[in-house]
């Protein structure tokens, strides 16, 4: 099956999500993107800024989202989400 475009239902804290798969290229580029300058591990902040813009798509969520949600719920989310990009099955 293709990556771009298939879509998984995760649920986080009684909230169902849904992520869409941006694409391998696109996938690559959001890690890519996130990088921290001279070193190698991504600001964990851009990471999952594209996150919420690229890869869940419903509910639309920002960090004004979060900040209304119990503080674990967003690392949660963005491991399922890590996860989804690399194709690792649940």
């Amino acid at each position: 099956m293709a990556n771009f475009g298939k879509q998984k239902k995760v649920t986080v804290g009684g909230v169902e999500y849904t992520l869409q798969h941006p694409g391998v290229k696109r996938a690559f580029e959001i890690t890519d993107d996130a990088m921290k300058p001279n070193q190698q591990v991504p600001s964990m902040m851009k990471l999952f800024e594209a996150y919420m813009k690229d890869v869940i798509v419903e509910p639309k969520t920002d960090w004004d989202y979060w900040d209304e949600k119990p503080p674990n719920d967003v690392n949660e989310l963005m491991q399922e989400v890590d996860s989804f990009l690399r194709g690792e099955e649940n």
